[in-house]
């Protein structure tokens, strides 16, 4: 537990300073600096990646740093994403959050996803053909004080996810898991 706090403690520390010298992602465009999110992709046909650092933290309840809702699109994280929901009891914190369909999402930087509130998650699916990849170097952590840590969570029918990475799902609470799959995933 107190390995748990020591992290935190970094991560918090070096997501404010972070946050206090960068300025708002660029929806629909590639990051390659420091940026607060979300990164927002509203677009389909377009290759986007994150070779910078997304990092956001503050008290709105739904979280997200890259959220892509648009189709066939190829989204990309090769560095960092940060995301911290602290102070409310019911906020959802989501690294990267795909609603759209038919996209490709690869993971193959750092994605931490932190949250007192209700759920935590790395990755999530809510589009239908999309395929998730966690390479070799990639690691994707989600913890939640209060409800579930899902490092990978999957809410939609035909997902392709291939992990070669790390995935860690924590909860101090209740339950985590690296890979959540509620609807069929291969």
């Amino acid at each position: 537990m107190i390995k748990y706090r020591y992290l935190l403690i970094l991560f918090l520390l070096n997501l404010f300073i972070k946050s206090a010298y960068s300025q708002s992602c660029t929806a629909n465009s590639n990051n390659a600096g420091d940026c607060t999110g979300p990164l927002n992709v509203t677009v389909s046909n377009q290759t986007i990646t994150n070779s910078g650092t997304i990092s956001l933290s503050d008290g709105s309840k739904f979280r997200r740093g890259i959220s892509n809702s648009g189709s066939n699109n190829i989204i990309t994280n090769l560095n960092t994403i940060n995301v911290t929901l602290l102070g409310t009891t019911d906020g959802y914190t989501w690294g990267i959050n795909n609603p759209g369909a038919n996209n490709t999402v690869t993971n193959s930087g750092t994605i931490n996803s932190i949250t007192e509130g209700a759920n935590s998650t790395g990755m999530r699916n809510a589009g239908n053909g999309n395929t998730f990849t966690n390479s070799g170097s990639g690691s994707i952590n989600a913890t939640s004080t209060s409800s579930y840590g899902y490092a990978v969570d999957n809410d939609a029918s035909n997902l392709t996810f291939s992990n070669s990475g790390t995935l860690s799902g924590t909860s101090t609470s209740s339950f985590g898991t690296g890979f959540r799959d509620r609807t069929g995933a291969t």
